[in-house]
């Protein structure tokens, strides 16, 4: 081929890739309009189905790390390796599969770059690397709410600020490095003075609540529309928060709570994702936001956008003081995503915290995930039929716990481990001290606390048991069963007599709680009439201990 024919192919050859370019930099600036101002447009991708298969493996089990915030405090690359190669070895130990990597942290990249400040070293790198000799999914989280510029300028609001940069970040995270996918988090704003300025300036005619949901909807738009431009088989994802913002008439949940301008649901069903990581720091039956409503809600939109849904759980909190307080909370949270719809995985927050296996949590997780665990147990709770009440009142000196509960969890009465029957359930006899009982029982890292207040009839019984009228002179017999160890005191015709215990009192058998004291009391003399004595009274009754 001559040189001539060869200058032309060259030629042509750029004229494509310029046409290209300028083609996707024509789009993505469309793209950047219609998100950024509210209207209906969406990218042109949206419409037609993709030619690229970008969708993510099922059955993600991650572990999600925040460099310089809950992992990798040193920064030299000896400490950052190390720490790496200890990460993956735990994460093979314990069948961990996929790694979330937050590569950003304040705006200062955790990687190679030429446009942000970056660290000495590329943790991104180090991490990309052992995880693959491990077999171990890498995804990027790309949080979008700051970045900090080569040249030292911090950008708050880069979708406004500096859109351009925040793209070619992500152009440039894409290209130098091979990862599974890249999640975009912190698509939310807060209010502050600069973001209200900006929409001042904007001169928007939308509230400024819908113009700043606008503009985050569309940075987070833009991004992932720049990442696809670089790599369109790449799957990109956004992190949403459990709240969601409500649309009349739609039973979205926890309207009450700030959604950080940022319409979640709009999002999900905008098109321009290829998966959604439904974040829910939430325990099952929270008052306020419970992760069971919140994972069932989010899972039916997911299955109607056929979106693949991954839902990040909070293990920082297990069995953690105001966490969560269960030990099988977390294989429940696992148990009902995967009840929900168009359920891809869970990934982990706290990896840490969970290899110390907080009260057994995160071994009894463990078992869920390889079979060992079955359902019918895992939601069981301990359950108390004796007695109805949490507080009760008795006269017995025992009472009868019986109940029943997961019979693979142990089950403890006021520290002292009970052996459940073959059925999984339980009978036990406690015994009581006179006054107040606090009995605890523990299952599963929950505590029930029932108070049992004995109290005890001092006297059974009295004789004379009525008013009596007598012969002056003549000697009675008072008599009464009383609690064994009282002291006993009678009063009769204004008289005081000490009851003592006789030797062989005791009623209805030796071990009987009731025994019998006698005394005397003579009458005095009288020469003129019968006296009437009245009846036999007894006082001032304690308790020897």
């Amino acid at each position: 081929m001559s040189l001539g024919a060869v200058l032309g192919v060259l030629v042509l050859t750029a004229s494509v890739v310029f046409g290209y370019w300028l083609m996707a930099k024509n789009q993505r600036l469309a793209l950047a309009a219609a998100q950024t101002t509210g209207t209906n447009e969406t990218q042109q991708e949206s419409e037609e189905e993709s030619i690229y298969d970008r969708t993510i493996p099922d059955q993600i089990r991650a572990v999600w790390v925040h460099p310089g915030k809950d992992s990798f405090l040193q920064m030299d690359e000896a400490s950052v390796t190390a720490e790496a190669d200890t990460l993956v070895s735990n994460m093979e130990t314990y069948e961990m599969n996929t790694l979330f990597v937050d590569v950003l942290k304040d705006g200062q990249a955790l990687f190679a770059s030429n446009l942000l400040k970056a660290g000495e070293v590329d943790v991104l790198s180090v991490l990309c690397e052992k995880a693959a000799e491990k077999g171990i999914q890498v995804y990027a989280a790309l949080p979008i709410s700051t970045l900090l510029a080569a040249d030292g300028t911090q950008y708050d609001i880069p979708g406004i600020a500096s859109p351009q940069l925040l793209e070619d970040v992500s152009a440039e995270l894409v290209q130098n490095y091979s990862l599974t996918g890249i999640m975009i988090t912190e698509s939310t704003m807060k209010k502050t003075g600069a973001l209200y300025q900006a929409y001042m300036n904007a001169g928007s005619a939308a509230s400024f609540e819908d113009w700043v949901r606008s503009v985050s909807e569309g940075t987070s738009a833009r991004v992932a529309q720049a990442v696809h431009l670089v790599n369109p088989s790449l799957p990109v994802g956004l992190s949403v928060s459990a709240v969601c913002q409500r649309e009349e008439g739609l039973n979205a949940p926890f309207a009450s709570f700030d959604d950080g301008y940022f319409d979640s649901l709009k999002a999900a069903k905008s098109g321009n994702y290829d998966f959604l990581n439904v974040s829910v720091p939430y325990a099952m039956d929270d008052a306020a936001v419970a992760f069971s409503k919140a994972v069932s809600w989010w899972g039916t939109i997911c299955k109607e956008q056929n979106l693949p849904m991954v839902v990040t759980h909070a293990g920082e909190k297990a069995c953690a003081p105001n966490g969560f307080a269960g030990t099988d909370e977390l294989a429940r949270q696992v148990s009902t995503a995967l009840k929900s719809g168009n359920y891809y995985g869970s990934v982990f927050t706290g990896f840490s915290h969970l290899l110390t296996d907080p009260n057994g949590a995160f071994t009894l997780l463990m078992k869920y995930y390889q079979n060992e665990y079955a359902e019918d147990e895992l939601f069981k709770d301990l359950t108390i039929t004796l007695p109805a009440q949490k507080n009760t009142v008795t006269y017995a000196e025992t009472i009868q716990f019986r109940g029943s509960f997961d019979s693979t969890q142990e089950v403890k009465l006021n520290g002292e481990v009970i052996e459940p029957s073959e059925k999984g359930g339980f009978s036990e006899w406690i015994d009581l001290k006179i006054g107040k009982n606090e009995i605890n029982l523990e299952h599963k890292g929950k505590t029930i606390v029932y108070t049992v207040e004995r109290r005890v009839k001092i006297i059974d019984s009295v004789t004379p048991s009525q008013s009596m009228t007598v012969v002056g002179g003549t000697t009675l017999e008072l008599g009464a069963m009383a609690y064994k160890g009282a002291s006993v005191s009678a009063t009769l015709n204004g008289k005081t007599i000490r009851l003592t215990e006789a030797e062989s009192g005791a009623g209805d058998g030796s071990d009987s709680l009731y025994v019998y004291y006698s005394g005397r009391y003579t009458c005095p003399q009288s020469t003129s009439s019968d006296q009437k004595l009245g009846s036999v009274s007894v006082y001032n009754v304690c308790r020897h201990e």
